[in-house]
């Protein structure tokens, strides 16, 4: 294990923040496949009706569905809403 990372776990593990908050991990929130909440994005890569791809850190997360809007987007935080019926973070789609 290399010097950062052993750091980074002992800072975590010290103060007891979440890992996301730290690392700048993505944290995803979703109700009911009605709505979504995404912390730690890095952009809007492509945005329509049926699919929204968003940047992260490492990779991206594709959402499939109907109707989907982002309702707000921060430096942060996107919100999303409308019928989420597939999510994808890289190859594999996770059917809602």
């Amino acid at each position: 294990m290399g010097i950062k990372k052993r750091f980074t776990d002992r800072f975590i593990n010290t103060f007891g923040l979440p890992p996301e908050v730290i690392l700048k991990l993505p944290l995803i929130m979703m109700v009911g496949g009605k709505s979504l909440i995404l912390e730690n994005h890095r952009g809007v890569l492509e945005y329509g009706r049926e699919r929204i791809r968003i940047r992260l850190q490492k990779g991206e997360i594709l959402l499939i569905g109907r109707n989907l809007v982002i309702e707000s987007i921060s430096d942060e935080e996107i919100q999303i809403r409308g019928e989420i019926t597939g999510l994808s973070l890289g190859e594999e789609v996770i059917q809602a």
